[in-house]
């Protein structure tokens, strides 16, 4: 089902007969296999993908979105299913719908220990990518941000400074973060290792659109720190090599999922 769920037709197929019930059954039923796991929460990304929120809704009311948080927490340690579910996460993240349901089965608790967890920098941009969707709305980025959200963004643009896909969803996420939450980060110590990390990033990959489009908003909005009168501490710029790549826009990134042989 996983693989049907990449065309748009098949998504609506499956919505309209049970097929989110039963993968979510499925899901409950076996516990315990890993594999299986893995496939069903690829399988509800899928579905959750493409402008429309209809199949978000769904998955949601009928308890796909809990099932991928109970994977997560079954499985910590496997650094596929935990990359797959922060993929789904950032598809059902695209409406106040899929957002309210991640909050409510604790969803974004899980995306901050996956990428607390693992390094690598498929955990790290699906993870910035999920934490920005959910940024977009304000009560959400606000629970982000208090949840450490906004520290492990950071943190993953520090670690994997030359991934142009890390850094470029990471510029999403703190725009959407700061946007929001402007007072609460700086309250929370973070918005000088945000500016210093966005301008690291513009420097370094100056020819990515989004990065610099992205990256430049949210340090118009972390300025306004300074223009209000608060005190933010001096952070060290990092200053790297420029790299040559042209990136996709973070606010209309859909994953889809490679087919399983």
């Amino acid at each position: 089902m996983s693989n049907l769920a990449m065309n748009d037709g098949n998504r609506l197929t499956i919505c309209g007969c049970g097929g989110i019930g039963a993968i979510v059954r499925a899901m409950k039923a076996n516990s315990n296999a890993a594999k299986l796991q893995r496939y069903a929460c690829t399988a509800l990304g899928n579905l959750a993908r493409g402008k429309k929120g209809e199949n978000r809704e769904k998955i949601k009311d009928e308890g796909g979105i809990k099932a991928i948080v109970v994977a997560m927490n079954h499985f910590p340690n496997s650094s596929g299913l935990q990359r797959t579910c922060l993929r789904a996460f950032g598809n059902l993240a695209k409406d106040d719908i899929g957002r309210q349901g991640i909050l409510e089965a604790d969803g974004i608790r899980a995306v901050v220990a996956a990428m607390r967890n693992f390094a690598n920098h498929g955990i790290q941009e699906a993870g910035c990518h999920a934490l920005g969707n959910l940024s977009m709305s304000e009560q959400f980025a606000a629970v982000t941000v208090d949840l450490g959200g906004a520290q492990c963004v950071t943190h993953a643009m520090d670690i994997l400074d030359r991934n142009e896909e890390v850094q470029r969803c990471g510029c999403f996420a703190l725009l959407y973060m700061t946007r929001g939450c402007l007072e609460k980060l700086q309250r929370q110590g973070h918005v000088d290792a945000i500016t210093r990390v966005v301008e690291a990033a513009i420097d370094t990959f100056a020819s990515s659109r989004y990065i610099r489009k992205y990256g430049k908003k949210t340090l118009e909005e972390t300025k306004k720190v300074q223009c209000d009168g608060l005190v933010s501490l001096d952070w060290p710029i990092l200053y790297l090599p420029r790299h040559q790549h042209e990136g996709m826009d973070p606010t209309t990134m859909s994953l889809q999922f490679p087919s399983f042989q």
